[in-house]
């Protein structure tokens, strides 16, 4: 008779969840925002530079279903935090053994994986999350047969230096009675991990301060044999804040997704329409198609009297760089007035960087052969970029 093995029943469906920090807004939005699949920003939006979607609407990862989720915020000074990532979570280091083991008598120390923080190294700890990992679940016998095994474990808490109380999985609370908080069941050949979050405990009435220590026990004893696979670990440990984040100002972008996917965390970017700034008012800047073509040229006023409207995307270097002047954020605008700035020669300029001219393509990039002049699209990271941006833009201009 042929040897028989069960199937795999313990498959782990992590998910990657990140929230990125694009840039200080507020922007315009991403560069596929318009009408086109109602304006979707996964068009614009690429992991390992393989865009979300494509401009046929297909899509290039799987977007369906609980194990994506996609959100923004396009960095106002009144934004509310994007639902699910208002908090902040902090990796505690752990040894490079995580092991939790429970060996017969005499066949080796029993080890616990022990974390220890307090409220004076994490002022607004509310919770802590702890992974647990199984490289490996499952057990031949006599006979050849692969079947799927059982291993308990209790996560314990211990507050201000008291006694040590397990958490419960069942009842998601502490329990004094409860002896272990869960069991891997089941079979697996890849690695397979489990998350608990648990809301850490704290004194009645309440305290300026705490201290815990967060214990991972095994329940179950080891079984040492090359027949059977069961170590388990603490994949990792990791402080959830209590305090919620709005992080105005900011461009903010969640992402959740199944880790299926991936084999590891992809790349992520993002094709945005920048920083909104002033512009003349009655000024409409260049407009641009899906693909980024040129579609129509900027418009000016008939008379314009000196009078700036803000909140407006343009690509044209005169404005950027008087945003770059006179902005007190990211700018000069504690050291420079914005009377100081001649914008009468500034306008001047942005009609000669708008004016549209042959781009020598031939129609290769598009349907069109035309562009601005001179156009601006630049990510700034860092101050002496800034400086360095003004001072090409700035020899342009002279020139």
């Amino acid at each position: 008779m042929a040897n028989t093995e069960a199937p795999n029943t313990l498959i782990s469906n992590t998910t990657m969840r990140v929230l990125d920090l694009l840039c200080e807004g507020p922007i315009s939005g991403f560069s596929y925002m318009s009408t086109q699949f109602t304006g979707d920003p996964l068009l614009a939006t690429y992991y390992n530079d393989v865009s979300v979607r494509n401009l046929d609407g297909s899509y290039n990862y799987n977007v369906s279903g609980a194990g994506f989720d996609f959100q923004y915020m396009l960095g106002s000074s009144t934004q509310t935090g994007i639902p699910g990532f208002q908090v902040v979570e902090t990796l505690i280091p752990l040894g490079a053994n995580t092991l939790v083991s429970n060996p017969p008598v005499g066949a080796g120390p029993y080890k616990t994986v022990v974390a220890a923080f307090n409220t004076q190294m994490y002022p607004d700890v509310d919770s802590v999350r702890v992974t647990m990992r199984v490289p490996a679940l499952f057990s031949q016998d006599d006979n050849g047969n692969t079947n799927g095994y059982n291993v308990g474990y209790a996560i314990d808490v211990s507050l201000n230096n008291g006694p040590f109380t397990t958490w419960s999985a069942a009842t998601r609370a502490f329990d004094a009675a409860a002896t272990e908080t869960d069991t891997f069941n089941g079979k697996c050949t890849t690695p397979y991990l489990r998350d608990h979050v648990i809301v850490l405990p704290k004194s009645d009435p309440p305290s300026a301060y705490y201290s815990w220590k967060v214990r991972v026990r095994r329940t179950t004893t080891d079984i040492q044999s090359i027949r059977t696979q069961n170590a388990i670990y603490v994949d990792s440990m990791s402080l959830i804040s209590s305090s919620l984040y709005a992080y105005p100002n900011s461009v903010m972008v969640a992402t959740e997704i199944s880790a299926n996917q991936f084999s590891d965390i992809p790349a992520r970017a993002y094709e945005v329409y920048g920083t909104l700034v002033q512009v003349p008012n009655g000024y409409t800047p260049t407009t641009y198609d899906l693909s980024g073509n040129f579609l129509a040229p900027a418009v000016y006023p008939t008379v314009w009297t000196g009078d700036f409207k803000g909140g407006v995307w343009t690509d044209n270097p005169a404005w950027i760089f008087y945003d770059m002047l006179t902005n007190p954020v990211h700018g000069l605008g504690d050291y420079i007035q914005s009377g100081s700035v001649d914008k009468w020669t500034l306008y001047q300029l942005s009609q000669y960087c708008d004016q549209v001219v042959d781009n020598g393509a031939s129609g290769l990039y598009g349907t069109g052969t035309l562009e601005p002049r001179f156009t601006c699209n630049v990510s700034i990271q860092q101050p002496e970029q800034a400086y360095s941006a003004l001072l090409n833009m700035a020899s342009v201009f002279r020139g």
